[in-house]
């Protein structure tokens, strides 16, 4: 799964409410209303966690985990640490010194406008080894802390090749489970440690990507280019369920519209991927 641009364009977040220019009675009225209404609101609502929310423009990219995360630091519980680019060019080093050699620099967003995200794999002092989306898959590369935000999350998914599902785990624990389909023979959906790098919404709903479409940090191993892209491996939704349970994709892994927008309800980019291809 690599779209192009033509399917998917950049989503930004919702943006300050406009000035009105009009009705400036009205809201003068009914404000002590308001008011009032949002204190009884807030009660209810302060034991519940906190979500961004997604307005619903023209399909699109959307730019930022669905779930704002929360910048924290390492070690504050989280079973996975994700790390977010702040900086407009982030230098990946060789190893944890600023004079070993550069691997590769990456701006700070990718080409569908979504910020860089990493999957940390290990801290020590001052830098970062981070999980990379780039060829080969499973590459990774030391960054310095100073040049990102970080989070974390307590979800990881896990997909079984053989028996053609998905698995939603947190801290370990199975919470759910969602039949898949997954690649032909000739474009197997390769195992691997990956993490979720970027969530799109095509602008065809009834398009062959579904309702939403997650980037994978990996890409296929047959596959150098699909679609204008790089043969970037990918978890998305359809428009034909009756391939759920098959094996007839390009290497992507296929879930019911339903199922997908579930985890879109949760998940955070750089949420861990684990293809077992069993």
């Amino acid at each position: 799964m690599h779209p192009d641009n033509d399917n998917f364009i950049a989503r930004e977040a919702p943006g300050p409410a406009p000035k009105g220019g009009f009705a400036v009675v009205i809201v003068a009225a009914v404000i002590v209303v308001v008011l009032i209404a949002a204190a009884l609101a807030a009660s209810k609502l302060a034991a519940s966690p906190s979500r961004r929310a997604v307005d619903d423009p023209p399909p699109t990219t959307i730019s930022e985990p669905t779930l704002d995360p929360q910048p924290t630091t390492l070690g504050s519980g989280f079973e996975s640490t994700i790390a977010i680019t702040i900086v407009d060019s982030l230098k990946v080093f060789e190893s944890p010194d600023e004079s070993s050699a550069v691997k590769v620099e990456l701006p700070r967003q990718n080409e569908h406008g979504v910020d860089q995200v990493f999957l940390v794999k290990e801290s020590r002092d001052a830098w970062l080894r981070v999980l990379l989306p780039i060829r080969p898959n499973g590459t990774t590369g030391w960054v310095r802390i100073r040049d990102l935000k970080i989070t974390g999350t307590n979800y990881r998914l896990r997909v079984h090749v053989g028996e053609k599902k998905i698995e939603l785990l947190e801290r370990g624990k199975l919470v759910t489970q969602f039949p898949t389909a997954i690649g032909k023979q000739n474009t197997p959906t390769p195992g691997g440690e990956y993490y979720l790098k970027e969530l799109l919404k095509p602008k065809k709903q009834n398009g062959p990507y579904g309702s939403y479409a997650y980037g994978l940090s990996g890409f296929s191993n047959v596959l150098e280019s699909f679609n204008g892209g790089a043969g970037v491996i990918g978890i998305h939704g359809t428009n034909d369920p009756s391939s759920i349970g098959k094996e007839v994709s390009a290497g992507c892994i296929r879930m019911k519209n339903e199922d997908i927008e579930q985890l879109v309800g949760i998940l955070p980019l750089g949420t861990p991927v684990e293809i077992l291809a069993d």
